[in-house]
């Protein structure tokens, strides 16, 4: 049996359970067993003699089996499930209960399994189902037919008497090449020239004539039935012919009114034109012949009631969008745009959610009555490259479900961006999608399965830029979207579009309550991916998206080499500066802690070598000072996790062993001194952490220029090491001499500086590298002042110069991009740190750290002229809420965040921006 899965997915194709999901899952269980169930003994029946009473009666106990019911509510339990996110077909119930197959086979051989057939079929009232492709095993150009068509073609005559005696049957029903049980016929009858059966045809055609069977029907490539027939090619006999003659007239006779024919790709009439019966198949057949003068003059006699609208829209609507036919499109909605777009109540299932999507929904959610003939219209509008027809739907259907069906916007970028596409069309497509962006119901998220790309990041890649500009000013348009690329947004565009963006996101407060002042909005909604709570939303239903630092979007700018430079825009600028001063208090926390410890420690570890012997209160601070240490790095380990694991880490981690020692085993001068010397490092990184940019520029030369001084000091160790070893085998004296020489009082400086050792050798001679030697005590004899001066010139000279030259230029490259250079530090600490805060499991560690800006803070910075161009940041109104009614509200007045304030430079800058805009 094929995958069960695959078929009840067909039904949940729309929904999200609401019931726990183990009764979902055992309603799925109950429902896969009835199918597997209900399939082997329906197979079973028909597999068995058929010309047995006891198998024929067996099939009957089996159609009033109670499993059958049981099946049916099952259905129509998981039809309610959850809330409808798309429209999908209409399906009936042996689709949905995989009995499509069982009524295909006995379909297939009408004479073998005829009882069982009308048993099967009056059973489930499926004298007009049409029985899907997928369910024809291991065929290729399916017709899809129903029972009717398969009576035509096995020119089963018993049977089609018998269907066109049930109430129900539809004579006219069309298959899945739009052909109809007539049409079927007609073909049998041109294609067939045996005698015999083209008088069976005959008569079958005439039967079905008196049940209503209508000529004026095109099937796919706009065929007509009784064109077939008047073209046929009979034998030349007269007899032949004046018998086919009858017959055609005889057709006339039982057709009311006038037939539609086709001649020369124009479409004319057998008969009177006037006395036509106007029917909606007939429009059709009119419009797809691209006669408007005539469709016109038949629509203006046909009305559109609740009878036909169905109809109407799938055979006159979709066709007028199909043939890219807007002066009919229009007529028909002039005709009947009241019945068409009519709306109801939604269903209560239906009603806009928002925790799961951050699309704008309207409310209540409104929903038409005909949203399933009506869906793929505006997809069919956006194929044909028709903006006309399109721009036309967007105002007539307010129904967001059906808009939004498929990813409109999406795929119409792909097909404009695509290749084979030529200039015109290009063209047309493209005012489709700009009409598209535009339209507020329009959902402008949805994502390629494939690349995973949303319209936003196939119009930035492609340098749509006016597209790119209209979506990127709709509400919560995320930058930090990533496709499967791992690209976001912000990568795709050029710098001179995003500087262009960012300025428009500068504005002026209209309603400011402030006179005489002016108020500067800076609007962040581009960088927040936590959207505010909808109604009826819950916090919990965000959580997974809280999970998305603030800084995620400024990372990948900084790590851009041409993006890097909009860090400096006064917008990135200024949320840089609130971000940072949020967590300031950590630095100095931070600052003060290794400070302290670095001289509490100190002071034990002289106390201790001294000949007083340790300070009691000393090694109590320094034992709290390495215990604060450990907490805070194992608070680092727990927030960074797998990046904690770094060089100043273990230097921390270093420092702590070195600590323990010198508090549990006493005075080691070299342990304490090599961890004093480590603290005071720190100290200084931290120092040049702080908000002062000129220290942290300070800091930033330290550490590049000391990295490039190792670098290129490696690339001359080899040549070093030579000098070195040379050294010590030309200027190393014999032993005897050695030992004569050491019972002098200078002896130790002369093994020295006569490079007695490997040791002394390497110290000396780096010393002298730097230009510290002492030419007097060093022998020139033997030509070692050779050795000498190739020295001379290559290290002190060469080497040195070469490494002070390269610390210049960093350093004035440093100089020149010191602001730039401080915002990026900036930004990969505080996106270093928010994505470890994300990660936090801990919920007590949480409630203790900043929260990410966007998780309290409105997307909106504020910059006040009347208080000295204070920045001010708001928070949301469930975060003022909780934070008046909490004790602690009293230490707001220390938060540095009150007093932040924009710097002259950027403030010029974004006074020029507002004044442009």
């Amino acid at each position: 049996m094929e995958d069960v899965e695959s078929q009840i997915s067909e039904t949940e194709e729309l929904v999200t359970p609401e019931a726990p999901k183990s009764d979902n899952n055992r309603i799925r269980k109950k429902r896969k067993e009835l199918q597997k169930i209900l399939k082997q003994l329906v197979e079973e029946a028909i597999r068995a003699d058929s010309a047995a009473q006891g198998s024929l009666d067996k099939f009957t106990r089996l159609m009033g089996d109670e499993r059958l019911n049981q099946m049916r509510e099952v259905i129509d339990i998981m039809k309610t499930w959850g809330q409808l996110t798309t429209i999908v077909e209409p399906k009936s119930f042996l689709y949905h209960a995989h009995l499509q197959p069982v009524l295909l086979t006995l379909l297939e051989d009408i004479v073998k399994y005829r009882d069982y057939l009308m048993l099967f079929i009056d059973q489930f009232n499926a004298e007009n189902e049409i029985v899907d492709k997928k369910h024809h095993p291991e065929q290729t150009n399916v017709e899809e037919n129903g029972p009717i068509h398969f009576a035509v073609q096995q020119l089963d005559t018993d049977f089609l008497t018998w269907l066109l005696n049930r109430s129900n049957t539809d004579v006219n029903l069309r298959n899945g090449l739009k052909k109809t049980a007539l049409h079927i016929l007609c073909e049998r009858f041109a294609r067939d020239t045996n005698s015999f059966t083209q008088e069976k045809v005959r008569a079958m055609i005439v039967q079905l004539l008196k049940s209503r069977a209508d000529f004026n029907i095109c099937c796919e490539g706009n065929k007509l039935p009784f064109a077939l027939l008047m073209n046929t090619q009979l034998n030349e006999s007269a007899e032949a012919m004046a018998t086919h003659n009858a017959f055609l007239e005889q057709c006339v006779h039982l057709t009311s009114g006038a037939i539609a024919i086709n001649s020369m790709n124009a479409i004319s009439f057998h008969g009177d034109e006037t006395t036509v019966r106007v029917t909606v198949e007939l429009l059709e057949i009119v419009l797809r012949y691209h006669d408007v003068e005539r469709f016109e003059t038949f629509l203006n006699k046909f009305a559109i009631t609740p009878a036909n609208v169905r109809k109407v829209i799938r055979l006159l609507l979709h066709t007028a969008c199909e043939e890219k036919l807007p002066r009919c499109f229009d007529r028909i909605v002039e005709h009947g745009k009241h019945e068409i777009f009519r709306v109801v109540e939604p269903d209560v299932r239906e009603q806009p959610s928002t925790s799961s999507s951050t699309e704008i929904t309207l409310e209540p959610c409104t929903q038409l009555v005909y949203r399933v003939e009506l869906k793929g219209l505006p997809m069919k509008a956006c194929e044909m490259a028709d903006p006309h027809t399109l721009k036309k739907l967007l105002v007539m259907i307010p129904d967001l479900v059906l808009l939004n069906d498929e990813p409109l916007l999406l795929l119409t970028l792909k097909k404009a961006i695509a290749p084979e596409s030529c200039s015109e069309y290009r063209d047309a497509l493209l005012a489709c999608a700009e009409a598209l962006a535009q339209h507020d119901t329009i959902h402008i998220n949805k994502r390629d399965k494939s690349t995973g790309n949303t319209a936003l990041h196939l119009a930035l890649k492609h340098g749509l830029e006016s597209i790119s500009a209209i979506l990127l000013h709709k509400p919560y348009t995320f930058l930090g979207k990533l496709n499967k690329e791992n690209k976001i947004l912000l990568e795709y565009g050029t710098y001179a579009f995003w500087r262009t963006y960012l300025d428009q996101c500068v504005k002026e407060c209209q309603n400011s309550k402030l006179k005489n002042s002016a108020v500067l909005d800076l609007c962040l909604d581009g960088f927040n991916a936590t959207p505010p709570l909808q109604a009826g939303e819950h916090e919990a239903s965000q959580s997974a998206q809280h999970r998305v630092t603030d800084t995620a979007i400024l990372r990948k700018i900084e790590r851009s080499k041409e993006l890097q430079r909009l860090l400096l825009h006064p917008v990135l600028y200024t949320f840089i500066v609130v971000k940072w001063t949020q967590i300031c208090v950590w630095n100095y926390l931070n600052l003060l802690l290794t400070a302290s410890t670095m001289l509490f420690f100190g002071l034990c570890s002289l106390s201790t070598c001294s000949i007083d012997g340790p300070n009691v209160i000393l090694r109590v601070l320094s034992i709290l000072g390495a215990m604060s240490i450990a907490i805070r790095e194992l608070l680092q380990a727990i927030i960074l996790r797998s990046s904690y694991v770094t060089v100043d880490n273990m230097v921390d981690i270093a420092n702590l062993v070195g600590m323990a020692v010198v508090l549990c085993l006493g005075c080691y001068g070299l342990v304490s001194s090599f961890v004093v010397i480590c603290f005071a490092m720190q100290t200084t990184f931290l120092l040049g952490s702080l908000h002062w940019n000129n220290i942290t520029i300070t800091m930033y030369m330290f550490k590049t220029v000391s990295i490039n001084f190792l670098k290129s000091f490696l690339l001359f160790l080899p040549l070093i090491g030579a000098f070195i070893y040379s050294f010590h085998l030309s200027y190393n004296q014999p032993s005897e001499q050695v030992a004569l020489e050491r019972n002098g009082d200078d002896s130790a400086q002369d093994s020295f500086n006569n490079f007695g050792t490997i040791w002394n050798a390497t110290v000396k001679t780096l010393v002298m590298t730097t230009g510290e030697f002492d030419a007097a005590s060093i022998n020139f004899q033997s030509g070692k002042i050779l050795l000498f001066v190739v020295f001379l010139f290559i290290a002190p000279i060469v080497i040195l110069n070469l490494i002070n030259g390269l610390a210049v230029n960093d350093i004035a490259k440093i100089r020149q991009d010191s602001e730039l250079i401080s915002i990026s530090k900036k930004v990969m600490l505080l996106e270093q740190y928010e994505r470890g805060i994300a990660n936090v499991s801990f919920g007590w560690l949480q409630r203790w750290v900043p929260k990410p800006f966007f998780f309290e803070h409105k997307s909106h910075i504020l910059v006040k002229s009347k208080e000295r161009w204070n920045i001010g940041i708001n928070y949301k109104k469930k975060i003022l809420k909780e934070r008046k009614s909490n004790k602690n509200r009293y230490l707001d007045f220390f938060r540095l965040t009150q007093y932040m304030r924009l710097e002259r430079t950027k403030l010029d800058e974004i006074l020029e921006i507002a004044k442009k805009n």
